[in-house]
């Protein structure tokens, strides 16, 4: 999963894909189903990732997206799922509570 923030300022996204050639990028709000799409995108390869810096102004924060990559023909390269969150990485959390349950439960272990 890759995880992006709701800015209007560019963002770097990095990927493998099974194909060169690459022209369209579509992005699919799996809440709504609306479909963003962004083509003749600038991208750079490097041991085997390609990478794009890119304006996502229509991502949603806590929103899901699914993203589609295909190449000069039309065929699917590359699909995942974005996550939106304006939160850091190490800080975020999908819930903020935490529950514990006491157990008054006896482990009987083997003897060797």
């Amino acid at each position: 999963m890759i995880v992006l923030q709701e800015t209007d300022q560019p963002q770097s996204l990095r990927f493998i894909s099974k194909s060169c050639g690459i022209t369209t990028f579509v992005f699919t709000n799996e809440t709504t189903g609306f479909t963003n799409t962004i083509s003749n995108v600038d991208y750079y390869i490097s041991s085997y990732y390609y990478f794009i810096k890119e304006k996502f102004d229509f991502l949603k924060e806590g929103e899901f997206y699914k993203i589609e990559i295909f190449d000069n023909n039309s065929n699917l390269i590359f699909r995942d799922k974005i996550f939106v969150t304006n939160q850091e990485i190490d800080s975020f959390k999908l819930t903020s509570d935490f529950i514990e349950y006491a157990s008054d439960s006896n482990f009987i272990t083997p003897n060797e």
